[in-house]
């Protein structure tokens, strides 16, 4: 396991597939691979939107390399026996 840390591109953060996630900040996910980083945020922060018939649905930004990035968190804290999911956020004044 490997602690990722999901970094959304602040030029983006406007783009219409954000308006499916609760969260646009900085996360910290326990994970073994970065896909499964990327879906175990994609499931916490999902949020459920109407849309119009004829609309195509966003689709969910953590998925989505263009307007997040992942890397592991070489330094932390986190208890890596832990199962997988969301383990933390970090504060940062432009979100």
């Amino acid at each position: 396991m490997e602690v990722w840390v999901l970094i959304p591109d602040v030029e983006f953060l406007e783009d219409d597939d954000w308006s499916v996630s609760e969260y646009q900040g900085i996360v910290h996910v326990l994970a073994d691979t970065e896909v499964r980083a990327r879906l175990i945020a994609s499931a916490a922060f999902v949020r459920f939107v109407e849309i119009e018939e004829g609309d195509f649905p966003s689709c969910n930004p953590w998925t989505q390399p263009r307007l997040v990035e992942a890397d592991i968190l070489q330094e932390h804290d986190y208890d890596l026996d832990c199962p997988p999911g969301v383990v933390g956020y970090e504060d940062d004044d432009s979100y």
